[in-house]
């Protein structure tokens, strides 16, 4: 139940279900991933990127990705693991089948070395330089 308390001042009391739970925890972690649109064809991923962010982001992103050809900014992902790979993946299968294309720009350096460690730095093209 919410209480206003004050003026602009709220209480929350009550047991949160599971699910609002896991996610101000996420919050609070640092842990919270957002997807953001930036312009026509343009996205943004900012967050940590990793097994327990990356399945709520499966769907928008891989429809984000089908629509048209898409350049999506990893320059704000913090922390990555292979699960941001297998996203990856699944954005670019869905990108080939509409017949458009996924390109992947501001690589963490983490992330960049996995792709190289699971050979699929030919599937995603790092910029001279970006090798881990």
């Amino acid at each position: 139940m919410l209480q206003e308390t004050g003026v602009g001042t709220a209480r929350l009391d009550g047991a949160l279900t599971d699910a609002e739970g896991q996610e101000r925890r996420r919050h609070r972690q640092g842990q919270c991933l957002m997807l953001q649109e930036t312009g026509v064809g343009t996205a943004r991923l900012d967050g940590a990127l990793t097994m327990d962010s990356a399945g709520p982001l499966a769907r928008p992103l891989t429809e984000l990705a089908a629509r048209g050809p898409l350049t999506l900014d990893l320059s704000g992902v913090s922390d990555a693991d292979s699960a941001a790979l297998a996203l990856l993946l699944q954005a670019r299968r869905a990108a080939e089948t509409a017949g458009h294309t996924l390109t992947v720009t501001g690589w963490p350096t983490g992330l960049s070395g996995l792709l190289t460690l699971y050979a699929l730095d030919e599937l995603f093209p790092l910029p001279a330089g970006a090798r881990a």
